[in-house]
């Protein structure tokens, strides 16, 4: 079971927690190239994101603008190649609106006409499309620059669709995450290459977001030659600056509890993960299973025998 409170990783005077945090990367699908190609990306390389994007445009469900009383925002980062929404994107979204949670979607499809809702989507979930550019941290900082009262409400979640599930409640990772004394929480900390938050969930509180830190990073997201280089630049580079502002840090699922060190978490403690109480798997388990990886044909017997799931449905 997740400890209700989280564990905390550094204090903000900057003595350490009970954790430390490092893994891969954890960003979604195939979405590496944007449509303008390789070209466009050599062009383009170092400028920043917003500058060179159009902002996101709203395809359904009410305005973000005209959203009132901001206390839970989530903002959720979406792809696929022909506009289809998985279910577990559906679930997810409509588990944390039943949470308290307004719930905005970016999709960065390329998919010609509206996306596809197979599974339903709640009508006050707000859904937007926007090139893909920057994959999901350009995406990330594309909403909070065009939206900036998103980064002033007391609870924000940044999510991607890199998971399948949840296939259980979210209450007590919800709970977790608003229960820790802290102002940036993870879902899962990693010390693979450096110590960061894996960034497939990553919660602020306080209003942190308005810090001019934070403000910085997330309006300066700029293109890098490769996905790699997107990564190590923003996924574990964001860690660095959270310590160096000295901002208390939370996790739900410590790296240490389920692999050793330099070790993916989500990919090689899939299965301890799940003993713990984490309701995801992660999505290249069953699309592409790590080469390394001895027990990746074990996922979907272990997802229905938990949690009487398909997890193939949930793609």
């Amino acid at each position: 079971m997740i400890p209700r409170a989280g564990i905390p990783l550094r204090a903000r005077d900057g003595r350490p927690g009970s954790a430390t945090l490092r893994v891969m990367p954890a960003l979604s699908g195939s979405r590496t190239v944007p449509p303008g190609g390789i070209d466009w990306i050599q062009r383009h390389a170092r400028s920043r994101v917003n500058d060179v994007c159009a902002p996101p445009v709203l395809e359904a469900g009410p305005d973000v603008r005209g959203w009132s009383g901001l206390d839970r925002v989530a903002v959720m980062v979406h792809w696929s190649a022909d506009g289809r929404v998985s279910r577990s994107v559906s679930e997810t979204v409509g588990q944390l609106t039943g949470l308290g949670y307004q719930v905005a979607v970016c999709s960065t499809s390329e998919a010609p006409g509206p996306l596809r809702w197979r599974h339903g989507r709640p009508g006050n979930v707000a859904v937007y499309r926007r090139p893909n550019v920057g994959i999901d941290f350009g995406t990330w900082g594309a909403m909070l620059t065009a939206f900036p009262r998103l980064r002033a409400a007391d609870r924000v979640l940044l999510l991607n669709d890199s998971l399948l599930g949840p296939f259980a409640a979210l209450d007590p990772v919800i709970a977790s995450y608003e229960d820790a004394i802290c102002d940036v929480w993870g879902l899962i900390s990693s010390n693979q290459m450096s110590p960061h938050f894996q960034s497939h969930f990553v919660g602020y509180k306080n209003g942190v977001l308005t810090d001019a830190p934070l403000v910085r990073f997330w309006s300066n997201i700029r293109l890098q030659p490769t996905k790699d280089h997107m990564i190590r630049r923003y996924e574990r580079g964001l860690f660095p600056l959270l310590l160096r502002v000295g901002y208390r840090l939370g996790v739900g699922f410590p790296w240490h509890y389920v692999v050793q060190a330099k070790q993916n978490p989500t990919i090689m403690g899939w299965r301890r993960l799940l003993i713990y109480g984490f309701p995801w798997v992660k999505r290249e388990l069953v699309w592409k299973p790590y080469h390394l990886l001895t027990d990746a044909d074990d996922v979907a017997a272990e997802v229905s025998r938990r949690f009487g799931q398909d997890v193939h449905a949930w793609v």
